[in-house]
């Protein structure tokens, strides 16, 4: 397919596609059309925010790992079920938050 093209229906998927996902409640569904068409868009952006994302969370997972036993002992013994979770932001959002002046 010729990249004119390719951009063409990767500007549609963002302005239409990925708002219709997010308002039918498919979130995952939003951000994986958004990060597609995104790395059609920008592919120069999208590596380099892919790739400093990358070594973000090496850093994160590798200063946060001597404190998750302590923590998961802690809470093991609460009488209530607890579950932790992570949250990761999409590049395409990332993207959309340093394009507002968030450097």
């Amino acid at each position: 397919m010729p990249p004119a093209k390719q951009k063409k229906i990767a500007k549609e998927s963002l302005e239409v596609f990925g708002p219709m996902a997010n308002r039918l409640g498919m979130g995952r569904v939003r951000m994986q059309i958004e990060e597609l068409a995104f790395s059609y868009l920008d592919p120069a952006e999208f590596k380099r925010l892919q790739h400093a994302m990358r070594k973000r969370l090496v850093k994160a997972l590798v200063s946060s790992a001597p404190c998750v036993p302590r923590s998961k002992s802690a809470l093991l013994r609460k009488p209530w079920p607890l579950k932790s979770m992570a949250a990761l932001k999409s590049i395409y959002s990332l993207h959309k938050k340093l394009a507002q002046g968030w450097r």
